[in-house]
């Protein structure tokens, strides 16, 4: 029960990291200054250093955290959560969001979700040394 917990947590994380750094690179912040104002503030985090450091990098597969093994792991939280009678609004919008970057990256990482959100906002969240941002 323990992890079902923790991985729904992680799996809100991961998908709201996702989805500010392409809101701030859509709003014309430069990514990294993004990505270091939020390591440095109170949600900076060991997750996202990590994922952050990735997407920026553009390294979407092979990086140590499959994508088919976090939708697995937040199906679980999802019938722990239906079992339990416990809504859990973020944590299954996050399975939505994990189920859609099953589809499109299989072989990808966590963070290829990043480019499906990306390419509705029409952006990349990249180093400016990798041709900018739009």
């Amino acid at each position: 029960m323990v992890k079902a917990a923790l991985q729904a947590l992680i799996g809100a994380s991961f998908t709201a990291i996702f989805e500010s750094l392409v809101l701030g690179t859509k709003a014309g912040a430069d990514p990294e200054i993004l990505y270091e104002v939020f390591c440095s503030s109170g949600i900076g985090s060991g997750l996202l250093k990590n994922c952050g450091a990735l997407i920026l990098d553009r390294k979407f597969e092979n990086t140590g955290s499959h994508i088919g093994t976090m939708y697995k792991d937040l199906g679980i939280s999802m019938a722990v959560a239906r079992e339990s009678g416990c809504a859990m609004f973020t944590a299954s919008a996050a399975y939505e969001l994990f189920q859609t970057g099953m589809s499109l990256y299989p072989e990808g990482d966590n963070w290829a979700i990043v480019k499906f959100l990306e390419q509705i906002a029409g952006i990349e969240v990249k180093r400016s040394s990798q041709g900018g941002t739009q």
